[in-house]
C-alpha cells in the first residue's frame, strides 16, 4: 500500500482509534488480507463474516502471522487479550469496501473495469497485456470480482501502477453499482448478456439492466466501450451520459474485425483497422475478446502494432480454452465456468477444429448451474448443440445429465456414445481408459462439478 496509514484507514471504516497505540495509527499497513494464509508481515486482517464461518475466529492467528491490526464484527467473540490491536466495526465486508473505495480516491491513474456474462477474466488478461506494453498495469488476481474480491484488488494498487483493470462479476442487481462505487472506473469496458444466474433474476432484461449498472456508474468524463452486436446492450446505450465507443463484427461500430478466418487449431485471425491479428486462443468468440481489448488500448492512446502484438502473444488463462498437449493428446480445459452463452460459444468453437487423422473428439460437460427456471430447456439445448458435432465419446456429469443426453439424442447421436454420471470421479476412469493419441479431450462445466479433473488427472498432471 502506498501512504495509507491506519489512521487513514480507520476513518474510512468508522472504526474506534481511541485504544489504538498512536504508533500504529501512523503505520502504513505493507497491505490488506482476509486469508490468514497468505497474511504478510505488516498486514491488516479482515475477519470477513461468511455463511459457513466467521473471519474473527482467526484473529489470533493473523496477528501471530505478523498482521498489525485486526478488522471484526461488533459482535465477534473476542478470546484475545486485553490491548490485542483489535477494532470493530458492524459488518466486515462494508469496511473492506469502505477502505477500498477511499483508497481509490488517491491513485491518479487511470482504471478500467470489465463486465459480461462471458469472457471477463480473459478479456481482463487480455487488456493489461495490451496495456502493458506501455504502461505499468496492475489488474484483478484470478478473477476475484465480488464484494471481497474487488476491494482487494483496488487495495493492491500502489505508486508505481499507471493503470488498473478490475473485472466485475455479479449475481443479483445493484452489485455491480456496488463496485463500480469503489472502483470508480474512468473506462468501463461490457462484453455481452447471456442467461448467467438466472436463478436470481427473472429474466434476460433483467440481466442486462445489472450489467449495464456499470455504463451508468460512469461520469460524463468517461468512456463506456459496449459490444455493438449485442442488442441487449445496445438497447441500454441511451442510459449512460458518457462517450460509448463500439466494437463488432456485424453493426456499425468503431473498432470492427474484418476477413475472420479459423485456422485447423480452431484459432482465429482477422483484420482490425487494417491491421492482422493471429489470435493463440481458440474459438471465434475470441475475436470479440480481442475487440474488447484492441477498443481499451486504443481508447488508452496505443499504436495499432502495439496491439496488435500483445495479442497474437497472448495466451489463454487457466482453465479458460486453455489448450495442453500430452502424450499425443489434445487437451482443451474450459472448465472455469459454464452458462448456455459460453457453451454455445465452445461447441462453435469445436466445430471448426481440425481432428487430427485418426482422432477422435471426446467432450465432457458437467451442469451449469444457477439457471433456474431455465435450466431443463437450456441443458437440452446445450446438449443438441454438442450432439450435432457427432462425438466419439460424450460424457456428462451431474444432476442435468439426463437432459443433455436427451438433446444430444434427439440430433442424431447414437445413444451408446453418451454415457451420464453422478460426479467427475467416477467418469475419470472411462475417459482414462479410452482415449488415445490424436484425439481431442474438451472438458466443460460450471466450477462446482470440478471438470478439470478430466485434464488435470487424466494420467497425469497438467
Amino acid at each position: 500500500m502506498t501512504e495509507y496509514p491506519v489512521h487513514r484507514l480507520l476513518a474510512a471504516i468508522g472504526a474506534d482509534a481511541s485504544l489504538i497505540p498512536p504508533a500504529l495509527l501512523n503505520r502504513v499497513p505493507a497491505g490488506v488480507s482476509t486469508d490468514t494464509r497468505a497474511i504478510r508481515p505488516g498486514d491488516v486482517f479482515f475477519g470477513i463474516r461468511g455463511e459457513r464461518f466467521d473471519g474473527a475466529a482467526f484473529t489470533g492467528a493473523a496477528l501471530d502471522a505478523g498482521a498489525v491490526l485486526a478488522v471484526v464484527n461488533g459482535d465477534a467473540a473476542s478470546g484475545l487479550p486485553p490491548g490485542a490491536p483489535v477494532v470493530r466495526v458492524s459488518d466486515t465486508v462494508r469496511a473492506l469496501g469502505d477502505a477500498a473505495r477511499d483508497y481509490r480516491s488517491a491513485f491518479s491513474g487511470t482504471v478500467l473495469a470489465v463486465t459480461g456474462t462471458n469472457g471477463k477474466t480473459t478479456v481482463k488478461e487480455m487488456v493489461r497485456s495490451v496495456l502493458g506494453t506501455r504502461f505499468r498495469v496492475h489488474a484483478t488476481s484470478g478473477n476475484l470480482n465480488n464484494h471481497i474480491g474487488l476491494p482487494l484488488s483496488v487495495l493492491g494498487l500502489n505508486g508505481l501502477h499507471d493503470c488498473a483493470v478490475f473485472e466485475m462479476g455479479m449475481s443479483a442487481p445493484g452489485e455491480i453499482e456496488y463496485l463500480a462505487n469503489i472502483a470508480r472506473p474512468e473506462i468501463g469496458v461490457m462484453l455481452n448478456v447471456g442467461p448467467g444466474h438466472m436463478e436470481f433474476f427473472p429474466d434476460l432484461d433483467a440481466v442486462a439492466d445489472a450489467k449495464t449498472e456499470l455504463l451508468r456508474a460512469l461520469s460524463p468524463e468517461g468512456t463506456a466501450i459496449m459490444n455493438a452486436d449485442d442488442p441487449l446492450l445496445r438497447a441500454r446505450e441511451s442510459g449512460g451520459r458518457c462517450r460509448i465507443v463500439r466494437f463488432g463484427v456485424e453493426a456499425p461500430c468503431d473498432f470492427r474485425a474484418e476477413g475472420i478466418e479459423t485456422g485447423p487449431d480452431g484459432c482465429a485471425s482477422f483484420r482490425a483497422e487494417g491491421t492482422s491479428v493471429r489470435l493463440r486462443v481458440p474459438g471465434v468468440h475470441s475475436v470479440y475478446n480481442a475487440l474488447a481489448a484492441w477498443a481499451s488500448g486504443r481508447v488508452m492512446g496505443l499504436e495499432k502494432t502495439e496491439i496488435a502484438g500483445a495479442l497474437e502473444a497472448f495466451e489463454a488463462p487457466k482453465m479458460r480454452m486453455q489448450t495442453i498437449e500430452r502424450e499425443g493428446i489434445r487437451y482443451i480445459n474450459d472448465s472455469y465456468n459454464a452458462n448456455p452463452l459460453s457453451m454455445r460459444a465452445a461447441a462453435d468453437m469445436l466445430a471448426t477444429l481440425r481432428i487430427p487423422v485418426g482422432g477422435r473428439l471426446i467432450v465432457a460437460l458437467g451442469d451449469m448451474r444457477e439457471l433456474g427456471t431455465v435450466s431443463v430447456s437450456a441443458h437440452r439445448e446445450t446438449g443438441r448443440r454438442f450432439g450435432a458435432l457427432g462425438p466419439a465419446l460424450l460424457v456428462l456429469v451431474g444432476e442435468q445429465a439426463e437432459n443433455y443426453r436427451a438433446g444430444a439424442i434427439e440430433t442424431g447421436l447414437d445413444a451408446a456414445r453418451i454415457h451420464t454420471f453422478g460426479n467427475a470421479a467416477e467418469a475419470l476412469p472411462m475417459i482414462n481408459d479410452l482415449k488415445r493419441p490424436g484425439d481431442v479431450v474438451f472438458a466443460k462445466g460450471s466450477r462446482a462439478l470440478g471438470m478439470e479433473r478430466f485434464i488435470a488427472e487424466s494420467n497425469g498432471k497438467a
